[in-house]
């Protein structure tokens, strides 16, 4: 009797574990995350001295985790991976590139991943850096006041005598008599001895930085008689007789001389240059003050 009244116990014991498990809810499955964010937008690319620094919009995938950079020698060409960044760290949306040659054009791309590991699609915008020399704190002197060092030639980065036939100067100081004012003018050599264009510039206002001014204008505003008032925190840009942009800004400005910042593209044939041809020098002559290389000295008074 004993015997039949445990197998019955055992029997609704093991009924009782069935009835268990039949409603036992099952382990949930992973989720596995194969969504890539969206291709970066707005990317840009800043020239600096054999170097680039690139910027673009953030993405705003809750996953985000960051970026892979990549450059290439054209726009539709392979692309190659040269770093990243990462979101959790400050200013992710900023990539600078370095060991750039200057003149070199290289070509730009980033695309975002998440936290998954998913990358998704290279930015489509066209962005493109060539780095150019540049330099700071530099100083030429009036030419009345007696230095040789007052004149500035870009393709060289040196400083020279205006009057020099072989020192190609671009740029050099003078200063003017209004009434009982003396004020100092930048001026440069419109045209050389033989008529042919030489260099243009033309006074980009005043700039809170020097990197504020960071593309040449167009075919229009350059001074008709190649001066322009030298003025604190004002950015000046060139194009020289190699068909080249430069620019520099004016940091301070002294008795006799002025001290200011410079770049130089050294790349002929760049997006941000002229690309019409320039006029000869008109047959009626040119207005008063305008200084021709290798005649006579320019009209100034100082």
């Amino acid at each position: 009797m004993k015997n039949i009244f445990i197998s019955a116990l055992c029997f609704a014991a093991l009924l009782s574990l069935q009835a268990c498990n039949s409603n036992t809810v099952a382990d949930p499955q992973p989720i596995v995350d194969n969504t890539a964010p969206g291709a970066p937008t707005g990317l840009y690319a800043y020239s600096l001295n054999q170097s680039a620094e690139l910027y673009w919009n953030p993405n705003t995938e809750f996953d985000l985790a960051g970026y892979y950079v990549y450059r290439s020698s054209s726009y539709d060409g392979q692309y190659t991976r040269i770093g990243q960044t990462n979101v959790n760290t400050a200013n992710s949306n900023i990539f600078l590139h370095t060991g750039i040659p200057n003149g070199a054009t290289v070509f730009y791309a980033v695309a975002a991943f998440d936290a998954a590991g998913n990358e998704g699609d290279l930015s489509i915008a066209e962005a493109t850096a060539t780095p150019r020399p540049e330099g700071f704190n530099v100083q030429i002197f009036d030419i009345g006041s007696g230095s040789l060092q007052n004149a500035f030639d870009f393709q060289t980065a040196t400083r020279a005598d205006y009057l020099s036939p072989t020192a190609g100067a671009d740029v050099y100081l003078v200063r003017k008599i209004f009434g009982a004012a003396t004020i100092p003018f930048l001026k440069v050599y419109r045209f050389d001895m033989n008529g042919n264009p030489d260099t243009d510039i033309q006074d980009m206002g005043y700039t809170n930085t020097f990197d504020d001014i960071f593309q040449a204008p167009n075919n229009t505003g350059w001074s008709e008689i190649g001066e322009a008032e030298a003025i604190v925190g004002h950015t000046y840009v060139f194009l020289l007789n190699d068909n080249c942009y430069a620019k520099l800004r004016i940091r301070s400005i002294a008795a006799n001389n002025i001290t200011f910042d410079w770049a130089y593209q050294t790349q002929t044939g760049n997006t941000a240059l002229r690309s019409a041809a320039r006029p000869k020098m008109p047959e009626s002559g040119l207005p008063s003050g305008v200084a021709v290389r290798g005649k006579s000295a320019p009209s100034s008074k100082k």
